[in-house]
C-alpha cells in the first residue's frame, strides 16, 4: 500500500503526532484514511476544492495544505488510543495542533486571501 494523500503523507503525519502514539493508528492503512478525511475537511471548511486544483498551486500554499492536513490527521492518530501517551499529554498535543489548524483554516477560507493564494 502506498500513501494516498494529495496534500500530505503518512510520514509527515507521524512527525506531528509526537512520540509513543499507538502502533495501530500510526500504520499506513490508518493514516491514509485520516489523510483522506483531513483533506476533505479542509476543502469543505474553506469552501474551495484545493484537491482538484492542487497542481496549479504554488509551493507556499502546498506547504500550508500539507501542514494543515498532516496536523488534522495527527490528531486522529493521537485520539485512537490516548492511553498510549497519557490523556493529559495527548490533550496538550491536540490543543497545540488545534491552534495551528484553526489558524490555517481561517487563512485558507478567507475569500480575500483565497483570491491571492489561488492566483499566486
Amino acid at each position: 500500500m502506498a500513501d494516498s494523500g494529495i496534500f500530505t503523507s503518512g510520514g509527515t503525519v507521524l512527525k506531528y503526532t509526537g512520540a509513543n502514539v499507538s502502533s495501530i493508528s500510526s500504520t499506513e492503512a490508518y493514516t491514509n484514511v485520516y489523510i483522506f478525511a483531513a483533506e476533505s475537511e479542509i476543502n469543505v471548511s474553506t469552501e474551495y476544492n484545493w484537491s482538484d486544483n492542487y497542481s496549479t498551486l504554488n509551493a507556499d500554499v502546498k506547504g500550508m495544505l500539507n501542514k494543515t492536513a498532516a496536523m488534522i490527521a495527527a490528531m486522529d492518530v493521537i485520539h485512537y488510543d490516548m492511553s498510549s501517551i497519557g490523556v493529559l499529554e495527548a490533550t496538550t498535543r491536540c490543543d497545540i495542533l488545534t491552534y495551528h489548524i484553526n489558524k490555517n483554516i481561517e487563512i485558507l477560507k478567507n475569500k480575500d486571501k483565497q483570491s491571492y493564494i489561488t492566483g499566486a
